[in-house]
């Protein structure tokens, strides 16, 4: 293929992705939902592909997997140690396999860096859009998988609330019953304990 054709194409695919990411609305992962997105395009997509966690609340580190998997620390609970005793490596739970790694952050080579490039449609790269399109994808199925999540155990709440209502309401209605019953029994008591006039006029 020429080569004024391959940048044609790749400017023609950023420039696609560009129009999405602008036209893109979250309002409709928001939309009944606890799970609230950030407003910033260019940052949500950054997140642990495990448990989600966004990069730009900054409550732990995301590492950055040979892979190509983003992973927080949190969920990459076990680090391969090396010869000299520093730990390069993180076992990743995507894939299963021992990966090289790397913290995100300012100070991070350019050739990892540049995959986290916010406008990505500026200079045209097939690497990196597919990396944010795999990121973003990932994101958005995590997010729904979530949804889906909350849904079932918000349905499993409702079942549970509507028998507990129904047996505090069987409760309330054997507490009066009882009630009722020890209410007879101290009659019948009273009436035992009262002299029977009718027997003691017979005896005389």
């Amino acid at each position: 293929m020429h080569r004024s054709t391959v940048i044609t194409s790749y400017i023609f695919k950023f420039e696609l992705l560009k129009k999405t990411m602008e036209r893109e609305s979250f309002e409709d992962l928001n939309t009944n939902s606890n799970l609230k997105l950030p407003k910033d395009v260019g940052l949500y997509w950054i997140h642990c592909n495990r448990c989600l966690e966004l990069y730009i609340r900054k409550r732990r580190r995301i590492f950055l997997l040979s892979c190509n998997h983003m992973i927080c620390e949190k969920c990459a609970t076990t680090l391969a140690i090396n010869n000299i005793n520093v730990s390069s490596e993180v076992n990743c739970p995507i894939c299963n396999k021992t990966q090289r790694y790397r913290v995100l952050c300012n100070v991070m080579p350019a050739h990892a860096k540049e995959l986290l490039n916010p406008e990505p449609w500026r200079e045209p790269n097939e690497r990196i859009l597919s990396f944010q399109a795999k990121q973003r994808e990932s994101f958005k199925k995590g997010m729904f998988r979530k949804r889906t999540e909350m849904e079932r155990v918000k349905r499993k709440c409702n079942a549970l609330e509507i028998n507990s209502k129904q047996k505090y309401e069987k409760y309330e209605q054997l507490r009066y019953e009882r009630k009722q019953l020890e209410r007879e029994v101290l009659k019948i008591k009273k009436f035992e304990l009262q002299p029977n006039s009718k027997y003691f006029q017979a005896t005389e």
